[in-house]
């Protein structure tokens, strides 16, 4: 049977400085780790400034995290926008499509009859997103607020979710969803570029929810120990918790597409 290369679509392309080993850590530790203290001391600047967020006429639900990387965000954003199509709302998926490398901003990467950019032009996850969610559009824009906007013109949906918008505030959210992977990330690790950590997790306020993703059964025991240990020391909301674990993994190829998990 020929063997597929594929790749899993919700990886981390980060590598944090604390993480690495040998003469790579040794160089950059004493630049990282200064840096991320500075960062720290920024992020939080930044995050009590006061910002007038915009309305952009319908309900917007964000799905982010305070870490860089693989935390779930691209596949629960994937199950809200099936799960409110199931309740009869029409959503617009609004991403920053990072990493992609061509094409116009705002783009359309798909709307309710199908896919209508390439992988190259959309990113490879919201490109994921056009091809999986039938009758979901998806915009792209490095701009969310203007991305939002033009899927608001174009569209007229019942709500539009973001993905990885936690960090954007130009946009007034009626919800926000962080999601966290294994490990207490604000007890251990740190800011960029020392640690994954965008944010700590005093960012996360008492209205939002978080989603802890497991990858195993193991995690899944001790994400359920974390999580009661971050409601004690009361560093987070205390009664918006949910533990998800993946069941399926999606894998694509080189373009984008998924593999059938028998050829892999």
């Amino acid at each position: 049977m020929k063997r597929v290369e594929a790749e899993v679509i919700d990886r981390r392309t980060f590598s944090p400085v604390y993480e690495m080993r040998g003469v790579r850590r040794a160089l950059l530790a004493p630049v990282a780790y200064p840096l991320s203290l500075v960062y720290a001391k920024g992020i939080a600047w930044w995050r009590r400034r006061r910002v007038e967020a915009a309305d952009v006429g319908v309900p917007v639900i964000s799905v982010g995290s305070i870490a860089v990387g693989g935390t779930g965000k691209t596949p629960l954003s994937m199950l809200i926008a099936e799960g409110l199509r199931a309740l009869g709302m029409d959503v617009a998926i609004v991403s920053r499509g990072y990493k992609r490398k061509t094409g116009a901003s705002p783009l359309v990467v798909s709307d309710r009859d199908g896919v209508k950019a390439s992988v190259e032009e959309a990113g490879d996850e919201p490109f994921l997103m056009a091809l999986r969610l039938d009758g979901v559009p998806v915009v792209v824009d490095a701009d969310r607020l203007r991305g939002a906007q033009k899927a608001v013109e174009v569209f007229r949906p019942d709500a539009v979710l973001l993905d990885d918008g936690f960090q954007c505030r130009a946009i007034r959210k009626c919800l926000d969803i962080v999601t966290l992977g294994a490990g207490i990330p604000w007890k251990r690790r740190g800011y960029l570029p020392w640690g994954p950590l965008r944010e700590g997790m005093s960012a996360i306020g008492r209205d939002d929810f978080i989603v802890y993703v497991a990858r195993s059964e193991a995690e899944r025991s001790s994400i359920t120990r974390e999580g009661r240990a971050v409601r004690d020391a009361g560093a987070a909301p205390g009664e918006h918790f949910f533990l998800a674990t993946y069941v399926d993994p999606i894998l694509i190829d080189g373009r984008g597409h998924p593999v059938p998990k028998e050829e892999v």
